[in-house]
């Protein structure tokens, strides 16, 4: 018994999805093969299960590969209307064509009779306003046919194109057709009586992908989060009206945790070429049964009905957490073509409380970045992917989220503020003339001024640095820094500054570098 079984439910994972389809039938007594027909071959076999709720028992479950020939008369229809409604158009086109020609044919004869209208106006027949008006009728019928004229030339030639692409897809289809390999799940099960019984099969296919996307929004103190799954699919079958799970899972990473070899050491001794030529391929990477790792991504999946949705403006998913898989159960259905098409699904919109302060690292640019310290509070973990930020309204960028779990902290930046200037100036070079032990020294002094425009404090971290000397003859001592840095750590140096508003702030420090007078230095400050 052949049944139709549609698409119900469909979980995706990173690099593939796992599909379930459902089936209500009615089982006549005895034994019945319920076969679900044309399975794409991004199939893979070896994930198919078959379950099933009702009184009856399923005996065994085939998979078998088919090939099909498809009736082109249906298709070749639709292309002959297709093509003969363009040819239409193009008609109707060249008949416009045609009246455009005459009305270019009436008026080039007024243009060329236009020794009468001279005659006209000699003779008190005609006014000079009069004269005017109908060189401006045919110059203003000129220019406008002139431009219908090109305009249609174009859509033409495009309707030409698609027609020429149509007719090579005809005359393609109505050659010899061509077998298509499909796939075939057939399922025998025994009923004693006569029974209704719901049928379940699941399915892993290929080319199947989903990843996150992120808006990153600065609302006041808070950042307000959209978090998106972008799910793509070219499996060969569509996905309409389907519940949709997006999983955290790898099923083809492995699962056997690596052993460590013997670490050994050895002499170098050179191999020739045919020895080269002999060695062995490295063994393939085992990776891990698929049932198992749809297991551990919720377990099995029988009942995907969807969550109800939340109450608030966005439908967002429910979020479930198995060992180190995190399942996000999207709440409404959604269609995915097989084309390759994205079709964007909302996670979650989170409003996460933030932290603003501003960055700066003058020797490279003379700006201060607004900076928000974010906190997810939130269940869900937010995984690497691109985000775009927007202050309130304005789009600032974008950047790239990292793995940020429940309770971490991450940082997004909303571009620069002018209302915080930063200035950064050499202010010493000193040089000492004097000579100990043959050791030169020479002495640098910054100054940065800060300035906070704004009419509320803000609080500002700079960062500078001193050179980090790559050889033991090289000493580098910060002299005075005015106030001193919170962090000095291999030659960065950072200040953390809390500014009133409408105020200015300067910073000063200065180092010293030496080294031995014959040795020519790298990356000092150009003079």
């Amino acid at each position: 018994m052949e049944i139709q079984a549609p698409i119900r439910a469909a979980s995706v994972y990173t690099d593939r999805a796992l599909v379930t389809r459902q089936a209500l039938v009615t089982l006549p007594p005895g034994l019945t093969e319920l076969v679900i027909d044309h399975i794409p071959t991004t199939l893979v076999e070896e994930s198919v299960r078959a379950s099933g709720a009702g009184q009856a028992l399923i005996l065994g479950l085939e998979v078998s590969t088919q090939y099909h020939t498809q009736a082109p008369e249906e298709s070749l229809a639709d292309l002959d209307r297709e093509i003969e409604a363009l040819q239409d158009q193009d008609q109707a086109l060249q008949d416009r064509q045609a009246t455009l020609e005459a009305q270019l044919s009436y008026l080039q004869g007024l243009v060329e009779h236009n020794d009468q209208l001279t005659r006209g106006i000699g003779r008190g027949r005609m006014g000079v306003s009069e004269c005017e008006n109908l060189l401006q009728f045919i110059v203003t019928g000129l220019d406008a046919a002139h431009q219908e004229r090109q305009s249609i030339d174009g859509q033409r030639r495009e309707l030409a194109r698609q027609l020429e692409a149509l007719c090579q897809r005809r005359s393609d289809l109505a050659g010899p057709p061509k077998p298509q390999e499909r796939r075939r799940i057939a399922v025998t099960v025994e009923a004693q009586q006569e029974t209704a019984f719901q049928l379940t099969v699941d399915y892993v296919v290929r080319n199947a992908s989903w990843q996150p996307l992120y808006d990153l929004r600065l609302a006041g103190q808070q950042v307000n989060v959209t978090y998106r799954g972008q799910v793509t699919q070219r499996t060969g079958e569509p996905w309409s009206a389907v519940v949709l799970t997006l999983s955290t899972a790898r099923p083809s990473v492995s699962a056997v945790l690596p052993e460590l070899e013997p670490w050994y050491l050895d002499t170098y001794r050179p191999m020739d070429r045919m020895e080269k030529r002999r060695a062995p391929a490295p063994a393939a990477m085992t990776t891990m049964n698929f049932e198992d790792a749809a297991m551990a991504a919720g377990g099995e999946i029988q009942d995907l009905v969807a969550e109800p949705l939340p109450a608030a403006p966005v439908a967002q998913a429910s979020v479930e957490q198995s060992g180190v898989t995190v399942v996000y159960r999207i709440a409404r259905p959604a269609d995915v073509p097989p084309d390759g098409t994205a079709q964007k699904v909302t996670v979650a919109v989170l409003d996460l409380p933030a932290t603003l302060d501003y960055v700066t690292a003058p020797k490279l640019v003379s700006q201060a970045y607004l900076r928000a310290t974010v906190t997810n509070q939130s269940d869900y973990v937010l995984l690497p992917g691109p985000a775009s930020i927007f202050y309130e309204s304005d789009f600032v960028g974008t950047t790239r989220l990292e793995t940020v779990a429940p309770a971490q902290e991450f940082e997004a930046f909303l571009g620069a503020d002018d209302n915080i200037r930063v200035e950064r100036e050499l202010t010493d070079r000193e040089v000492d003339k004097a000579f100990i032990g043959n050791v030169r020294k020479q002495t640098y002094g910054y100054r940065i001024d800060l300035e906070n425009l704004r009419d509320e404090p803000a609080t500002i971290t700079v960062y500078d640095q001193l050179p980090v000397p790559r050889h033991e003859s090289i000493k580098v001592r910060l002299l005075e820094a005015n106030p001193k840095p919170e962090e000095e750590d291999l030659g960065s140096l950072k200040w953390e500054i809390t500014l009133p508003a409408h105020t200015k702030r300067e910073l000063r420090f200065r180092f010293q570098v030496e080294y031995p007078r014959d040795m020519t230095l790298l990356g000092l400050p150009a003079e």
